[in-house]
């Protein structure tokens, strides 16, 4: 018998020794699995204060048996949806700052052709002033010269009427020079009558003249008639505009070219005008 339990005995040492080793080793593991519990909260309790969850509580995840082990899924679950809810907010971010980036690039771009547009208008802006300032300064000259021939009109203008009033006075002159010699002419004529000289003188049949001066107040008219041309005074011609009979005349004084004829009104049949005919 004693031979029976030799190994019973052997065997339960060996059980003991297997169980002392099994201890040992599962004592140390348990160490381990305490430390990993530990830094996992620590880190759970991170995670929820970096999130802003406050409501989570480390010692909510301790558990000593599985009634235990149920009551940590409520704040897990909790953390977990404040975590994935903080991680749609940065996702949405995320987006968002993407699409931010893209229209920044392109607002970059944009803001790179508005400075190379703003470049050309700037460009432009200094040639479209270089060339007022030229005009302007062509403007300048121009009104410089347009005040010079202002000037120079007013000078002339005062020449002109210099000169007309010296045309008007030499106008005078010359008909009262003409006028002398109408009258001197007339007087020789009137002398030569009475010595006796052209009593016998006849006007030429069909002798035609030209009206050269009307004068209206006087009544009289210039003839472009003269004694060279036949004629004598008290001749009476008549006038013709056409082939319409518009007066009479008689020849009150006489040059060689030109003589002075009175107008008959009782013959008046229109106005009198310069150019009109005058036959005998």
């Amino acid at each position: 018998m004693a031979k029976a339990l030799k190994p019973i005995v052997v065997l339960l040492l060996l059980l003991c020794i297997g169980s002392l080793v099994l201890g040992i080793q599962l004592f140390g593991k348990r160490e381990v699995l305490k430390g990993r519990v530990q830094k996992t909260e620590q880190a759970l309790a991170d995670v929820a204060r970096n999130i802003r969850h406050d409501g989570f509580a480390v010692r909510a995840l301790a558990a000593e048996d599985a009634e235990g082990l149920a009551r940590m899924d409520a704040p897990l679950r909790q953390l977990t949806a404040a975590a994935q809810v903080i991680y749609d907010t940065l996702e949405q971010t995320r987006q968002d700052l993407e699409t931010t980036r893209q229209d920044l690039s392109m607002t970059k771009d944009e803001l790179a052709r508005t400075v190379s547009d703003l470049d050309r208008a700037k460009v432009q802006v200094e040639n479209l002033t270089q060339t007022v300032n030229e005009r302007n300064s062509t403007i300048s000259r121009l009104e410089t010269r347009v005040d010079g021939l202002e000037q120079e009109k007013v000078a002339l203008t005062i020449q002109i009427d210099d000169l007309n009033n010296q045309i008007l006075q030499s106008e005078d002159e010359l008909r009262d020079a003409q006028d002398k010699i109408l009258t001197l002419e007339q007087t020789i004529n009137l002398m030569d009558l009475e010595l006796g000289q052209g009593r016998t003188r006849a006007v030429p049949k069909g002798l035609t003249g030209r009206i050269l001066h009307v004068n209206k107040d006087w009544n009289f008219v210039v003839i472009d008639l003269g004694s060279d041309d036949g004629l004598v005074p008290q001749a009476e011609m008549l006038i013709h505009r056409k082939d319409a009979l518009v007066g009479k005349v008689t020849i009150s004084g006489l040059s060689r070219n030109m003589s002075i004829a009175e107008l008959q009104a009782d013959w008046a049949q229109a106005t009198v005008k310069e150019g009109d005919n005058v036959v005998f």
